[in-house]
């Protein structure tokens, strides 16, 4: 529809008169996907479909070589490391519901796994398409590199703001730009009203709804204090390089987006940082506990869901592995800190 010159936040919010939304492609992401995929969106349905799944299933094997890497992983933890994100729920259904979590998995790995460039900010900045990641991620720049490397991650999205609103015939209009900035706010709150994900944010949004609060306040309780938690806890960890080396803190940067912010169960495949921190240290018991958390994520919460099905508090049990995969990455930093160096590629 982008490539066709149709709105397709619009079009959605107007209720899709003409039907051009197909499958689920509800678009609720940012209009830097959009741009990205421009490519897929002016190919046949079918073969975009094949060129997609490609570039997913690609993107699992580079993101772990990057990853194994990184974390100094022989040969056999890699290859361990690469079947355990192959054979994971969250991998195939990425891949199956045509999903960009593995997309994101590859432009973190990209970015934060090879030596910092002014460039890897940029390829950072790429992942904010889905708007979820962007906050923490923004957050982490700016506690590891400072305001000129967090405000520069901010380009690729606004680049694509502006080459999408201008591409779709806009004109220099503050209201409208507004407008088209929060489209996709729009859409992602009508769009989705499935089950509560295992964050703060929808734990939140669900233990305020039967207070009936303003728009100003509810936003204020979903919004603000998972940011501001997260700040603290990026501040936190990154004043602390004694005790939270790179690796570490890449570890719990992913961690902390995925327990704070709103995310479905397919996007656990960033868990891939702490799962190689852990297989690097599994002689340590918190490195076993949090292989077995991560089990749980990848493997044991489907089955649960299979016998029995939507669980109505299960998202609470969720949330929890996160918290204590959190303790016990804590634990392994703490316990291997005089070990762990900045590896060589890492963010100097």
């Amino acid at each position: 529809m982008l490539v066709e010159r149709v709105d397709p936040w619009l079009d959605f919010i107007q209720g899709d008169p003409e039907h051009r939304v197909v499958l689920v492609q509800i678009p609720n992401y940012l209009p830097l996907l959009y741009v990205m995929l421009a490519p897929l969106g002016a190919m046949p349905l079918t073969a975009a479909k094949v060129l997609w799944l490609i570039i997913n299933v690609t993107s699992c094997f580079a993101s772990s070589l990057l990853c194994s890497r990184f974390y100094g992983l022989r040969s056999y933890d890699s290859l361990i490391l690469l079947m355990l994100l192959l054979m994971s729920t969250t991998a195939r259904n990425s891949i199956g519901l045509g999903q960009q979590s593995l997309l994101v998995l590859l432009l973190w790995a990209i970015a934060l796994c090879t030596r910092w460039k002014r460039h890897n900010t940029f390829t950072f900045g790429l992942s904010y398409f889905k708007y979820s990641f962007a906050p923490p991620g923004f957050l982490f720049l700016l506690a590891e590199k400072g305001w000129t490397h967090a405000l520069l991650s901010l380009v690729p999205a606004s680049i694509a703001f502006f080459l999408a609103y201008f591409w779709l015939g806009g004109v220099f209009s503050i209201g409208k730009m507004f407008f088209f900035l929060i489209e996709p706010l729009i859409v992602a709150q009508r769009g989705y009203t499935g089950y509560p994900g295992p964050n703060l944010m929808e734990i939140i949004q669900r233990l305020t709804a039967g207070y009936h609060l303003s728009g100003w306040a509810s936003a204020a309780a979903v919004y603000v204090v998972p940011i501001f938690l997260a700040g603290i806890l990026i501040f936190h960890i990154a004043r602390h390089k004694a005790n939270f080396p790179f690796t570490a803190r890449v570890a719990f940067l992913t961690l902390i987006s995925l327990a704070l912010f709103k995310h479905h169960t397919y996007d656990s495949a960033l868990l891939l940082f702490p799962a190689a921190l852990a297989l690097r240290y599994l002689q340590l018991f918190a490195s076993k506990m949090v292989i077995a958390l991560l089990c749980f994520c990848w493997f044991l919460d489907r089955l649960i869901d299979q016998f029995a099905p939507r669980l109505p508090y299960m998202y609470l049990v969720e949330f929890a592995v996160f918290v204590l995969m959190g303790f016990f990455l804590y634990r392994i930093a703490c316990e291997v800190s005089s070990e762990m160096r900045e590896p060589v590629m890492a963010l100097q």
